[in-house]
């Protein structure tokens, strides 16, 4: 496939991307480098990064990050900052399952160790093709979560007495 082809299919990612993560508020924890291009990536997507925890403060990366504070710390920061944002999705590695858990709040992982999926290793993690693939990833965690928290039988009660009232 060529290049040309597969931007223009993260173009598409992007905009459909948009109106999922839109005013979405991200808590994002990882080594410098993963933690700006990950905060970007959301920011240019239209969503907020509320919490930003990263393992060190030495590095040129973070003066570019798009948030208003930067914690060095570890993921009980990340927890704590999460709670106190109202974050609405994580992103860092496997061991914020019990955190994102805690917050009642999707994990999207990235970064390492990602040991609780099977064939994470071999997952494109770069280029136009894992951009691509992350956003629908990070998309489809926030749907879900939306379905989850939001969601009424479609044939309810309710629907059927104003659907019947209608004259539908």
């Amino acid at each position: 496939m060529s290049l040309r082809r597969r931007r223009s299919q993260l173009v598409d990612a992007m905009l459909d991307g948009h109106f999922a993560l839109s005013g979405r508020r991200i808590a994002i924890a990882a080594d410098p480098d993963l933690l700006t291009a990950l905060a970007h990536l959301v920011t240019s997507l239209g969503a907020e990064v509320v919490a930003a925890v990263s393992s060190t403060d030495r590095s040129v990366a973070l003066a570019r990050l798009p948030c208003a504070e930067i914690i060095v710390g570890d993921l009980g920061d990340l927890e704590e900052a999460a709670r106190d944002a109202k974050a609405e999705l994580l992103i860092t590695n496997c061991h914020g399952q019990p955190a994102a858990a805690r917050l009642g709040i999707p994990l999207v992982r990235a970064g390492f160790p990602i040991v609780d999926r099977v064939g994470n290793s071999h997952r494109t993690s770069v280029g136009y093709q894992g951009t691509r693939s992350l956003i629908f990833e990070l998309a489809n965690e926030l749907l879900a979560a939306d379905e989850h928290h939001h969601s009424t039988p479609p044939f309810s009660e309710a629907h059927h007495d104003h659907a019947t009232a209608a004259g539908v």
